[in-house]
């Protein structure tokens, strides 16, 4: 064991609500400590999101102590104790046994902070912090470890990877989000067990693959799990990017997958999880509909068509939201549209403006260039036009000049020939053609 004198914690709202937990557990006669997160982030000068605090206090003893409380994990020794509605995870000290799940310990015992660092994940997340006292506790090699920029497991990685298959996703995200080396130990033990980590639950997965894709080096982690085999286990689609031709004269970047990891790393800081899933799925439709013309030149006609539906279906098995899948559909589909976008009927630019994603769609389109040919003109030309309409009053689409309602008065009856009436009016109306009510009645009778 190895401690030393630091001050860590500072005066922001969660700090001063957390310090105040480990005081009242202390003023009880426990022991308590700031664990895991917020120990390894604070001591890399990184942002802290939340506060996890163990003690040798049971679950009844913190439910009796404090308030407001929730039994999130009772059966696990996990209370949640809320202050000021900031809700504060605290745990009771455990050492756990025999996980024939690989997810979940078949028995907890309470135990000592020693016994709770050893059943942790890493070292780097094995740091205790007293608050009162300002001091650190290293039970295992953490400090080491964070000072040389190492990530390796406590103990045995196949022991604890066999505890929770997970952990090797979280292995490969903290890897790539701390810049840190894999410990050579811990690689070969993700290589020996990439294939269980499909005993994992699907929601599980999306939410660590969407936490490498949005956090720092996404790249950097997708060449992680492709080295480890990871991504063959849970994005085989992903893999067969690799190796996938395209033209050189538009992509000198090389295959799909070299376009691919260049176009992650062109993302802009904490990006959307829709804007990263798109980026990795933009050209998911590449390898199924490679073929060569007669030059040799690679050629992958409606891989947007194809990549959208690809898509839909991953994100489906990952158990994604419905608005996630929806908005990465659509944006897989329309990435190719900027080609056309300067030849576009002024009606259809303006739509494809006001969209609600078009902002993930120029996103898109910018990394996506980028990454290839490094060809903005499209780019700029539609952010070009998104000032003019700013100053001509904003983006979104004015009120149609007439509606259903108004064909119906006029005696039309309810039919298919409503969207085409309605959609030509719109047309000429973005066109500027069209101008009032009154010329939109008046061309619907004359035409319809």
């Amino acid at each position: 064991m190895k401690t030393i004198s630091r001050k860590l914690h500072g005066e922001t709202p969660i700090e001063n609500a957390a310090f105040e937990i480990v005081k009242t557990l202390k003023k009880n006669g426990f022991s308590a400590f700031f664990v895991g997160g917020f120990v390894r982030d604070s001591l890399l000068n990184l942002k802290v999101k939340d506060i996890d605090i163990a003690t040798d206090a049971k679950p009844d003893e913190i439910v009796k102590i404090f308030k407001r409380t929730i039994p999130t994990g009772a059966a696990f020794g996990v209370i949640t104790v809320l202050i000021d509605h900031t809700p504060f995870e605290v745990a009771t000290f455990r050492a756990e046994a025999e996980y024939s799940d690989g997810r979940r310990p078949d028995k907890i015992e309470y135990a000592n902070a020693e016994a709770d660092a050893v059943r942790r994940d890493f070292t780097i997340n094995a740091l205790f912090y007293d608050p009162i006292e300002e001091t650190i506790i290293d039970f295992s090699t953490g400090l080491e470890d964070l000072d040389n920029g190492t990530l390796q497991t406590v103990g045995d990685p196949n022991q604890r990877f066999s505890e929770d298959y997970l952990r090797m996703l979280r292995a490969v995200r903290f890897t790539s989000r701390l810049g840190f080396k894999p410990d050579e130990k811990m690689l070969e033990a993700i290589k020996l067990n990439a294939d269980k980590i499909v005993n994992i639950a699907q929601e599980r997965i999306y939410v660590e693959l969407t936490s490498m894709l949005t956090g720092r080096n996404p790249q950097n982690a997708f060449e992680l799990l492709l080295e480890t085999g990871l991504l063959e286990q849970i994005l085989p689609e992903v893999v067969k990017l690799k190796g996938c031709d395209q033209p050189k004269k538009y992509h000198p970047e090389g295959d799909v997958w070299n376009h691919t990891m260049l176009a992650l790393s062109k993302l802009e800081e904490n990006p959307s999880q829709e804007l990263a899933w798109a980026t990795l799925l933009h050209d998911i439709g590449k390898p199924r509909t490679l073929s060569y013309k007669e030059d040799g030149t690679p050629t992958t006609p409606a891989h947007a068509a194809v990549g959208a539906n690809m898509s839909n279906k991953i994100l489906r098995r990952l158990k994604a939201s419905k608005r996630t899948i929806e908005t990465v559909y659509n944006a897989v589909h329309h990435h190719m549209t900027f080609i056309n976008i300067q030849q576009m009927r002024p009606a259809k630019l303006r739509r494809f403006l006001s969209d609600e994603n078009f902002p993930l769609h120029l996103e898109l389109h910018r990394v996506d260039c980028q990454s290839a040919s490094g060809m903005l003109e499209n780019y700029h030309f539609a952010k070009e036009k998104l000032v003019e309409l700013e100053n001509e009053g904003g983006t979104e689409l004015p009120p149609p000049l007439i509606t259903g309602k108004d064909l119906i008065e006029m005696g039309y009856k309810p039919g298919s020939r409503f969207k085409k009436i309605l959609t030509k009016v719109q047309d000429m109306q973005l066109a500027g053609t069209m101008k009032t009510k009154e010329e939109a009645l008046k061309w619907a009778k004359e035409n319809f």
